[in-house]
C-alpha cells in the first residue's frame, strides 16, 4: 500500500516545494497560539487596527471568538481599558469592543465574518464613533461614549487572543498577514491605498503618516523559552520597535500555500540530549475517522537519524495499526493504515531522532495523502533546534537586548567576565570584547544581519570622522552642558572610552541623547572619570551633535573635560580633550530636548535650541490633543534655550496626574514632540 502512493507523493512534493519562497504569514490553529507584546501600542483615542486574515474555519476557544487583536488591563475587572477587534460567536459577526476605565463595554458588531480566503479588515475608532470595513467596504458605523485613556493600566496586548480573567475565551483559527495600527483615523480612500499587500518604508521610516506598527510577519527570528519551547521574535517594522514574540505552536507558511482545514503539524525541539522525541499532530476539520495515511518528510540530511516511528494509542489501534518508512537520502516517507479508524484530531505519534550533528535541523513535511479524501491538508514546518551559543553572552538561552547590556557592562568592567561567556561576546572574533560586539548582537537582534558571527569587522565596520567635544554651553552659573560632537562620521556603530574631569569642582548629572536613534548606551561614573560604552543598530553618519553631557560647577570655565579618550567601532582613536568652537557655539539644526527631571512635581525644565532666529511656540497638550498651556510664544536669537512649565492650565490652575505632550514649533511649523509624566 505504501509504495502504491510514492509516485505521487513524490509529484505533490515538488509542486509544494515550487512555492516554499513565497512570503511568510502567521498560521494560528485556535488552540493555544498568538502573538503577545510587551507594552501599549494605541496611544490615541484616533486609531485603526487593519491586516489581512484568513479564516480556517469556525471555532478557535470559548464562545467560538476569533479575535484579531486586543490590548488590554486584567488587574480589575471593573476598571479596565480595552480595544478588542475579533469576529466572534458561531455565525462570525465582526465585532469591535471599547472600553476604558470606568466605563461599561460597548459593542459594535456588523455582518458574518467570511472564511475560507483572504480578507482585508479594517477597525477604526475616533472620539465618539468606531466603524468597520471589509475588503474597503464601510459594513458599519456606529456611536460610541467612552472616554478617556485607552492606555490606562495596560498588562498585555496580543494578536490573535482574547483573554479574561485569566482565561483564554478565544483564539484565532487561521492566518494573519499584513497587520498595522495607525494612531490616526484612516478615510475610506486611505484604507482603499493601504489594502495592497506590503507598504513601502514611506509609510514606516518616518512618523508622518501616523503609522505606529507594522508586522509583515514574513520573517521570524528564533528565540527559546524557560520551558525549553521555541520561540519566535516578530519585528515590527516602523521605528518605534514594537517587537513581539510568536507564542507556542503558532508558526510562519508560505502565504500562498493551498489554505485547507486539513492541518498536519510538524513541532519544534531543542536538541538537549543526542535523542530527541518530535511529535506530529493532524487537526482535520473537514475529514471523518479515516484508515489510510501517508506524508513525505525531509530536511535532516546526514544530520540525524530517525530510530523509531511511536504511535498514540490514543489516536490509534497500535496493535491493528501497520507503520511502514522508507529513507531514500534525505527523504522520509511513512504509511500508515489500520482497519478501525483513526482519529482526526491530535497528536499522531512521535519521531525519535538520533542527532549526529547538532546544528539546527529544519524540518518539512512536503507532502500528504489521506485515504478517501482528495483535498490536501496544510503542511506546517518544524525541527529540532540547538540552544543559542554564540551572541548569547549571560548564558540564558536567548539572545536579545540583555545581552547587548551584558556585553557593554563587561566593556565597563561592570561585570566578570568567564572564559566561556568571553566566548560567546567576541562575536566579530577579534580576541576583545568591545562595544562593537554588542553592537553586532543588537543587530542580529533586530535582524539587521543574519549570521553570528562577523568575522571581517575591518572591512565592514570600517570608518571616518572623529568625535570631538563642543565647548561648555552654560545655562546657569552653576550648570552646564558639553555637547558630543561627531564630525563628518560615517559607519560609526560603537563607541567607548572615558573622560576625566576635576571632581572638586564639577559634579556630573547626566547624558542626555541629541539623535532619536534606537542605540543603548551606558555610563560608568568613578570620582573624577566618566566610562562609556554605546552601541548602535543603525550607524552614527554625518555632521551632528550625538549627546549632552550635563554638569553642575563651583567657578565657570570654558574646558570641564581635561581628558577624552574614544575607540571608534574596534579601531582605537586615543585624543586628548578638543574643544571645538568658542564659548558662544551655535547649534546645528534645531532640537527639542527632553523635559527634566521626569517624571516631575510641580516643576519641569524644557530645553530647545534653534540654528537660527525665529517665532517659538512651545506648548503643552493632554493625550485628548487639548491645549493646556502655551510656556513661551515668541521671537527667540539663535542659541540653547529653556522655558519651565510649572503643571497648571491657561487659568493658572494644577493639573491631574498623567502623561502630556510638549510640542515645539518654529516659525509656525511644527518641528518635535516629547511625552512628559506629571506626578502628585
Amino acid at each position: 500500500m505504501f509504495f502504491k502512493h510514492l509516485l505521487a507523493l513524490i509529484f505533490i512534493s515538488s509542486i509544494l516545494f515550487a512555492k516554499s519562497d513565497s512570503d511568510q504569514v502567521v498560521f494560528m490553529d485556535g488552540q493555544e497560539d498568538f502573538v503577545k507584546f510587551s507594552r501599549p501600542i494605541i496611544t490615541s483615542n484616533n486609531f485603526t487596527i487593519e491586516c489581512w486574515a484568513f479564516k480556517r474555519a469556525l471555532g478557535g476557544g470559548r464562545a467560538s471568538q476569533n479575535p484579531l487583536f486586543q490590548q488590554r488591563s486584567n488587574r480589575d475587572q471593573l476598571f479596565y481599558s480595552t480595544i478588542l477587534a475579533q469576529s466572534e460567536n458561531p455565525y462570525g459577526m465582526l465585532e469591535i469592543v471599547l472600553q476604558t476605565p470606568g466605563n461599561s463595554p460597548e459593542f459594535i458588531k456588523s455582518s458574518t465574518m467570511p472564511y475560507g480566503e483572504w480578507h482585508h479588515y479594517a477597525f477604526i475608532v475616533e472620539p465618539s464613533r468606531a466603524s468597520i470595513y471589509l475588503d474597503g467596504t464601510l459594513v458599519n458605523s456606529s456611536a460610541h461614549s467612552q472616554s478617556g485613556d485607552y492606555t490606562e493600566d495596560i498588562d498585555f496586548i496580543d494578536i490573535g487572543r482574547h483573554r479574561y480573567d485569566s482565561v483564554d475565551w478565544g483564539l484565532f483559527n487561521g492566518m494573519i498577514d499584513e497587520f498595522r495600527i495607525w494612531n490616526r483615523a484612516l478615510s475610506a480612500e486611505a484604507i482603499t491605498t493601504v489594502m495592497k499587500d506590503t507598504l513601502g518604508p514611506e509609510y514606516y521610516s518616518t512618523s508622518d503618516s501616523g503609522l505606529v506598527a507594522y508586522w509583515r510577519f514574513d520573517d521570524a527570528y528564533p528565540l527559546y523559552g524557560s520551558q525549553e519551547e521555541l520561540l519566535f521574535f516578530i519585528r515590527d517594522l516602523t521605528r518605534n520597535n514594537h517587537h513581539g514574540i510568536l507564542l507556542h505552536d503558532a508558526t510562519l507558511i508560505p502565504r500562498d500555500m493551498v489554505p485547507g482545514d486539513n492541518v498536519i503539524r510538524m513541532e519544534n525541539r531543542m536538541i538537549d540530549s543526542t535523542t530527541v522525541f518530535l511529535p506530529l499532530h493532524i487537526d482535520f476539520k473537514s475529514v471523518s475517522p479515516f484508515t489510510h495515511l501517508s506524508f513525505v518528510l525531509t530536511g535532516f540530511k546526514d544530520r540525524a537519524t530517525l530510530e523509531q516511528i511511536i504511535p498514540n494509542s490514543e489516536m490509534m489501534n497500535i496493535e491493528k495499526t501497520f507503520i511502514g518508512s522508507q529513507l531514500a537520502g534525505d527523504t522520509l516517507f511513512v504509511d500508515i493504515s489500520s482497519p478501525d479508524p483513526m482519529q482526526t484530531n491530535g497528536n499522531l505519534l512521535w519521531l525519535k531522532w538520533r542527532i549526529l550533528d547538532k546544528v539546527n535541523i529544519p524540518l518539512k513535511v512536503i507532502s500528504a495523502e489521506i485515504g478517501g479524501v482528495a483535498e490536501q491538508p496544510m503542511l506546517i514546518q518544524g525541527g529540532l533546534y540547538n540552544t543559542v551559543h554564540l551572541g548569547d553572552a549571560n548564558r540564558d538561552n536567548l539572545i536579545d537586548e540583555s545581552d547587548v547590556e551584558y556585553i557593554l557592562d563587561i566593556v565597563l568592567d561592570k561585570q566578570e567576565i568567564s572564559a566561556e561567556e568571553f566566548v560567546f561576546a567576541d562575536v566579530s572574533g577579534n580576541g576583545h570584547v568591545t562595544a562593537l560586539d554588542a553592537s553586532i548582537v543588537l543587530q542580529y537582534f533586530n535582524q539587521r544581519i543574519d549570521r553570528l558571527p562577523v568575522t571581517d569587522t575591518g572591512s565592514v565596520y570600517s570608518f571616518s570622522g572623529q568625535i570631538v567635544l563642543g565647548q561648555p554651553i552654560w545655562h546657569s552659573t552653576t550648570e552646564a552642558v558639553i555637547p558630543i560632537l561627531l564630525e563628518k562620521t560615517n559607519n560609526i556603530y560603537a563607541l567607548s572610552g572615558e573622560m576625566v574631569y576635576d571632581d572638586t569642582s564639577l559634579q556630573f548629572i547626566e547624558f542626555e541623547p541629541n539623535l532619536t536613534l534606537n542605540y543603548n548606551e551606558f555610563f560608568n561614573v568613578e570620582p573624577g572619570k566618566i566610562r562609556y560604552a554605546i552601541a548602535n543598530t543603525d550607524p552614527l553618519q554625518g555632521t551632528d551633535i550625538l549627546g549632552f553631557l550635563r554638569f553642575t560647577a563651583e567657578t565657570k570655565t570654558d574646558f570641564l573635560i581635561t581628558e577624552f579618550n574614544v575607540v571608534i567601532n574596534e579601531g582605537q582613536l586615543s585624543t586628548a580633550v578638543r574643544h571645538k568652537g568658542g564659548s558662544d557655539t551655535q547649534p546645528m539644526a534645531y532640537r527639542l530636548g527632553q523635559n527634566y527631571p521626569n517624571p516631575f512635581n510641580p516643576v519641569t525644565t524644557i530645553p530647545f535650541s534653534i540654528q537660527t532666529a525665529g517665532h517659538v511656540n512651545l506648548s503643552v497638550y493632554n493625550v485628548h490633543g487639548q491645549l493646556v498651556k502655551t510656556c513661551t510664544n515668541e521671537p527667540f536669537s539663535p542659541g540653547h534655550h529653556q522655558v519651565e512649565w510649572n503643571g497648571t492650565d491657561m487659568n493658572n490652575n494644577p493639573v491631574s496626574s498623567g502623561v502630556y505632550l510638549y510640542v515645539f514649533s518654529l516659525d509656525n511649523n511644527v518641528m518635535d514632540k516629547k511625552r512628559m509624566l506629571f506626578l502628585k
